[in-house]
């Protein structure tokens, strides 16, 4: 895309040409980031730009800015017409920037307090199905909250902001725009307790946390409230984080609301203060109010030499391997020259991925997956330094679990998809 050279920032404004799209109106601005609607000048297309305001941006954290920016473009480039996607990216005069759909009905906070039950389902099913798509990718949003639900010009909800973003399994410790750790990200009000509390830093991003966030954001749309009573961030927001911690959740009837039970019972689960007490995946969710295509485990393919597996994310997006081929063991680890593997993962910017990762048994025609390798060595099976994660859940040690079609693998920062081929 050919873009055409201003001086300063001043050109920020409404009128201005990029290409063949017309800057119209501010739609919204943060302290480092602005977006305007774009229309098209020949067939009134409409995009919404958003720039990174650069010039507001210390130069030490320029880097980490630029990574956060790059992956809110990337995870637009998911499929998935609830989540808000992204088209090119480009600078002008030095300024990032990239193209993203323009949603004229505004977000979901605008309509906290005016939503039917009839609607405030339909909007939950939205949100769910792009949590599920972000999660089948091996990505967690981590500030799921209304204001970043948008809705285009029929009212379909889409996901958006995804500057944050995660992938399953890292630390929920990272560093923050300035360079510094960082333990938390995310907006309070919709954290799971894991979240928040610096004890629990070590643990890894599961989707139990959007899920929880998912109840918070559920209960809102039905009441017009929030779940464990009235948040004020300006004076005391202890009351209701300590509320969060307990599960002290308020009764909806005291909000003269009626939540049909199996939301009643959906929500209750999303806001366990316990991670493992909540739904592990959005599948279990999408099965159990019978929205969805998820299709039960029993009925999915589990014949090796029909399965494949295929690298989702990582450094070798749409690498497949076809199980078929092998005939006994197959070895998964990190690329490396001084053991060998059958499925090399290259992950050379972080070491959550051991040399010796995980293990796929292959017998009379089904494939078993387990944590760790076999060393030589020390003559005893070695787990891998991270963990193995399926389907979101870490294996445990001495497990076995059998494989079959659209089981999701979790390695280090990497996602692996059984696939039939």
């Amino acid at each position: 895309m050919s873009l055409g050279m201003t001086s300063g920032t001043e050109f920020l404004s409404k009128g201005f040409l990029i290409g063949e799209y017309l800057l119209e109106e501010v739609l919204g601005e943060g302290s480092f980031g602005i977006v305007y609607k774009a229309k098209h000048i020949e067939n009134n297309n409409e995009l919404a730009f958003k720039f990174l305001k650069k010039w507001q941006i210390p130069q030490h954290a320029l880097g980490n800015f630029m990574n956060r920016f790059e992956l809110e473009y990337e995870t637009g480039k998911i499929n998935s017409k609830h989540l808000v996607s992204t088209y090119f990216i480009d600078e002008i005069n030095g300024l990032p920037f990239y193209a993203m759909d323009y949603c004229p009905n505004g977000n979901l906070q605008k309509k906290i307090g005016k939503i039917s039950i009839t609607n405030a389902t339909k909007f939950a099913t939205h949100i769910l199905f792009g949590l599920n798509a972000l999660h089948n990718h091996g990505k967690i949003h981590r500030d799921l909250k209304p204001e970043n639900v948008l809705f285009d010009v029929q009212d379909v909800g889409m996901l958006s902001d995804f500057g944050i973003t995660g992938h399953i399994n890292m630390q929920l410790t990272e560093t923050n725009n300035s360079g510094k750790p960082e333990e938390i990200f995310g907006s309070y009000a919709y954290m799971a307790p894991e979240q928040r509390e610096r004890s629990r830093r070590e643990d890894t991003l599961l989707p139990a946390i959007d899920i929880f966030a998912f109840g918070v954001v559920c209960y809102e749309m039905m009441t017009g409230k929030l779940p464990f009573g009235d948040w004020n961030f300006t004076y005391d927001m202890e009351p209701y984080l300590y509320n969060a911690k307990y599960g002290i959740i308020t009764n909806p009837q005291n909000f003269e609301v009626s939540i049909p039970p199996k939301w009643e019972n959906i929500i209750f689960r999303c806001l366990q203060p316990s991670k493992g007490d909540r739904y592990q995946t959005t599948d279990e969710i999408i099965s159990e109010i019978n929205i969805g295509t998820a299709v039960p485990t029993t009925l999915r393919n589990d014949k090796a030499s029909q399965l494949g597996i295929m690298i989702l994310n990582g450094e070798q997006p749409g690498r497949i391997y076809s199980i078929g081929n092998y005939s006994n063991l197959i070895l998964i680890g990190r690329d490396n020259d001084e053991y060998y593997n059958d499925i090399d993962v290259k992950e050379e910017w972080s070491s959550y991925i051991s040399r010796k990762q995980a293990t796929i048994d292959v017998q009379d025609n089904r494939c078993y997956l387990r944590d760790g390798q076999w060393s030589d060595i020390e003559n005893k099976w070695v787990s891998s330094k991270n963990g193995t994660y399926i389907n979101y859940i870490k294996i445990e040690d001495n497990q076995f679990h059998k494989l079959v079609e659209d089981d999701i693998i979790l390695i280090g920062n990497s996602t692996l998809k059984i696939i039939k081929i």
